[in-house]
């Protein structure tokens, strides 16, 4: 049974359901649920990846923060469930997720690092951590931005499709939950699109989904995608 959202008492902002830490300002949610301790978090992964603590749940798994020792930085790990290890197809369109966003090299697409699996066979994905918010969270803060920066985060996200689609990858579920903001020292904003889990590949023209599955976001699916 999922969790019902709560308040951040540190920002105020509703969290998403299960979240374990706050999109806004990182405050441990989970903690006010009585949540236990992942017991990855103190393992160091193949590659030197250190887990320290979970900051997101979703669908297909967690994401954890993580210190990569050799080059002291901070990265994300994301690891699939474990109730979905057993499913042939959840493990392909979660490799497909690291195939697609490692062939892109673009400042508005989130940047994969490594894949492997956890010593009980779950695969993660090693990406770059994102400081910021996720635009659903920006929305529901500000319902009305000013038009400059809705015209700006627009044009980083089209920028980021343009590049994935010259290289043969279609994002298939993008939505304000698959788009983050990150503040810049200067000021404005720099807008990353994630979560290629359903991207589909010119390489591999078979979907990820399997014969008559459809899989996306209705609010935000293509008609053509229904079909």
């Amino acid at each position: 049974m999922l969790n019902p959202p709560l308040d951040c008492p540190s920002c105020g902002l509703r969290a998403k359901v299960d979240s374990a830490y706050c999109a806004e300002c990182g405050f441990p949610i989970g903690q006010l649920r009585g949540e236990k301790a992942d017991p990855l978090i103190g393992r160091t992964l193949a590659g030197g990846y250190r887990i320290v603590d979970r900051i997101a749940r979703g669908s297909m798994g967690e994401v954890f923060r993580a210190e990569q020792a050799n080059l002291g930085r901070a990265v994300a790990v994301k690891v699939m469930s474990p109730t979905l290890v057993a499913d042939p197809q959840m493990v392909s369109r979660f490799h497909n997720e690291a195939r697609a966003a490692s062939s892109l090299n673009h400042p508005n697409c989130v940047r994969v690092y490594d894949y492997g699996e956890t010593p009980d066979g779950r695969p993660y994905i090693v990406m770059e951590l994102l400081q910021g918010q996720e635009l659903a969270a920006l929305l529901a803060r500000d319902r009305q931005p000013p038009v400059s920066r809705v015209l700006d985060i627009t044009l980083q996200v089209l920028s980021a499709l343009d590049e994935a689609h010259g290289l043969g990858v279609v994002h298939r579920d993008l939505k304000p939950e698959n788009v983050f903001v990150l503040p810049q020292r200067g000021g404005g904003d720099l807008v990353k699109v994630v979560d290629f889990g359903l991207a589909k590949l010119k390489s591999n023209s078979r979907a990820t989904s399997g014969s008559g599955l459809v899989f996306g976001t209705p609010e935000y699916m293509a008609p053509e995608q229904a079909m």
